[in-house]
């Protein structure tokens, strides 16, 4: 069986995020912060296309702009 190819990757600068949560609360699927608060996991950083829009969202909403979505070519922005 053939496994799809991710819609989306994920970009992440930990050396400017300050583990506001805000990405986790929108996409749980892909970010979490750490137990100890003090970090945040990027918990896949291939996004298959269901979760895109989610992914889009935590990016926007990135007090620091430390999480980047790049659509792989030819994905649709719809």
């Amino acid at each position: 069986m053939v496994e799809p190819q991710p819609a989306a990757t994920i970009e992440f600068d930990e050396g400017i995020c300050v583990v506001s949560g805000m990405c986790t609360s929108l996409a749980s699927e892909i970010f979490r912060v750490s137990d100890d608060r003090l970090t945040l996991e990027v918990l896949q950083t291939e996004i298959p296309a269901d979760l895109v829009a989610k992914a889009e969202r935590a990016e926007a909403c990135c007090p620091m702009d430390a999480i980047k979505v790049v659509r792989r070519e030819g994905e649709s922005t719809a």
